[in-house]
């Protein structure tokens, strides 16, 4: 990972990549939670379990910042990495995870995501 971006994204691309972060699937295979379902959009409603692709790539409740997300990108990749097919959302998020040129739009979308989902919860109580 390069050292541009936010500092903070960094942190949280790391634990990602290294299945460390609060989101409901982690926290049920750590036995922390008795149910990995996203608490925080329409689709968890309908069982959405909150995974890694989940709030990457799907998760209503972060759909500005992976607005962002995907502006940035298409500065930054080519046209053939922004229309390549993916065969499933797992293999678009281990591509967002782990490719140089998305490291620092990841990063602030994670950093954005991760305050965002904070002050989901703080509402909710």
């Amino acid at each position: 990972m390069n050292e541009n971006g936010s500092k903070e994204g960094r942190i949280w691309k790391t634990r990602m990549r290294a299945c460390a972060v609060p989101l409901q699937a982690e926290l049920k295979r750590e036995h922390r939670a008795v149910n990995d379902t996203c608490y925080l959009c329409y689709a968890g409603a309908l069982g959405a379990v909150e995974n890694h692709q989940h709030m990457l790539l799907e998760c209503e409740a972060y759909a500005r910042e992976r607005k962002m997300l995907w502006e940035e990108l298409s500065k930054t990749l080519s046209e053939e990495k922004m229309t390549q097919q993916w065969n499933n959302t797992e293999d678009l998020a281990v591509f967002l995870l782990s490719d140089n040129e998305c490291d620092s739009a990841v990063r602030t979308f994670l950093h954005d995501a991760f305050t965002r989902r904070s002050q989901l919860f703080r509402d909710k109580q």
